[in-house]
C-alpha cells in the first residue's frame, strides 16, 4: 500500500515539475516578447501610437482681396463650412458616401469625382465631398458623426465678387484645382480640399501675390479619426491685397452707356468692348510695373 502511494506521489511531482517547466517557459517567452517591444522596439511603436494619436493638418489661407483705386472692393472671401472625407479614417469609404448622401445629396457626378480623388491621393490627404453646406446640413452631418468614419466638417473660403458683372472682366474668377493644370502637383496648398486658383483676369495673373501661405494645426484623435482636442495650431499667412488703378464708378458709367446703347447701336458697342479691354491691359501693366 505504501509502495502504491510512493509511486502515485512520485507521478504527482513528476507532473508538477512538468508543468512548472511549462509555466515558466511561457512566462520567460511573454517577458522575451516585452521586453522585445516595450525595450528594443519601444521607440517605433511609441511613433506609430502618437502618429495614430495626433493629426496634423494643413489650413487655408485668406485669398488676398481685390479693390479699385478708390477702395471699394471688387473680390473678397466668404467663409463657408464643406466635409471633406480621409480615407484611412474610413475602413469602407464607399458606405461611408453612401450614408452620407441621405443627409446631403450627392449626384453620380459628385459620387464620380469623390472616389477619384480618393483613388489618386494618399490616405492620409482629405477629399473635399461637399462645400458650401447650410446650417441645417452641418448639423445633420454631427448629429451622424459615429456613423460618418473619416467624415470631417472644415471652414472653407468661397470667392464672391460684390460688383457682379461691372469688375469680373477685370477681376476675372476662380475655380477648383483640377488634375490636367500645369502648375506644381506638390504644392501642398494646391492639395488641400476647396482650394482655387485664378483662371482669368486679375486672378490668374496675380495668383502668387493672392494665394498666401498655408497653416498647420495638430489634434488628438480618438479611434475612430475624431477630434478630441486642438494641441498647437500655426496661422496661415493671407494672401497680399491688391488695389487697382481701376475706377468702379467709371466701370458702372461704361456698363450703363452699353445697356442704353447697344439696342440701337452695334458699333457703339464694339468700340465699348475694346475701351474697356484696352483699360484693363493697362491696368495690368501698370500693376506689374
Amino acid at each position: 500500500m505504501s509502495v502504491w502511494r510512493y509511486e502515485k506521489n512520485h507521478t504527482i511531482q513528476k507532473r508538477l515539475m512538468v508543468l512548472s517547466v511549462v509555466f515558466f517557459c511561457i512566462i520567460l517567452v511573454l517577458l522575451a516578447r516585452l521586453f522585445y517591444l516595450q525595450i528594443l522596439q519601444g521607440d517605433k511603436f511609441l511613433l506609430l501610437a502618437e502618429k495614430n494619436r495626433l493629426s496634423l493638418r494643413l489650413t487655408m489661407p485668406d485669398r488676398g482681396r481685390i479693390y479699385d483705386r478708390n477702395g471699394v472692393i471688387l473680390a473678397e472671401n466668404k467663409k463657408t463650412f464643406q466635409a471633406v472625407l480621409i480615407k484611412e479614417q474610413s475602413p469602407d469609404y464607399e458606405k461611408t458616401l453612401d450614408l452620407f448622401s441621405h443627409l446631403v445629396p450627392l449626384d453620380d457626378e459628385e459620387k464620380g469625382r469623390i472616389l477619384k480623388e480618393i483613388k489618386r491621393k494618399r490616405a492620409f490627404m482629405p477629399v473635399r465631398v461637399k462645400d458650401n453646406l447650410t446650417p441645417k446640413e452641418v448639423v445633420l452631418i454631427q448629429l451622424n458623426a459615429p456613423d460618418l468614419a473619416g467624415i470631417q466638417i472644415e471652414e472653407g473660403l468661397i470667392r464672391t465678387y460684390p460688383q457682379k458683372e461691372v469688375a469680373t472682366h477685370i477681376a476675372g474668377y476662380v475655380s477648383l484645382f483640377l488634375d490636367t493644370d500645369t502648375n506644381d502637383k506638390d504644392d501642398p496648398l494646391l492639395n488641400l480640399p476647396g482650394y482655387r486658383i485664378g483662371r482669368s483676369g486679375i486672378e490668374k495673373a496675380k495668383e502668387q501675390i493672392l494665394r498666401g501661405e498655408p497653416g498647420s494645426k495638430k489634434t488628438e484623435v480618438n479611434a475612430s479619426g475624431r477630434s478630441v482636442r486642438l494641441l498647437e495650431k500655426n496661422k496661415s499667412i493671407p494672401g497680399q491685397d491688391l488695389t487697382l488703378t481701376v475706377d468702379n464708378r467709371l466701370q458702372q458709367y461704361a456698363l450703363d452707356l452699353f445697356e442704353d446703347n447697344f439696342s440701337n447701336n452695334p458699333i457703339y458697342f464694339s468700340r465699348l468692348i475694346i475701351l474697356k479691354v484696352f483699360f484693363f491691359r493697362i491696368n495690368i501693366l501698370l500693376i506689374n510695373c
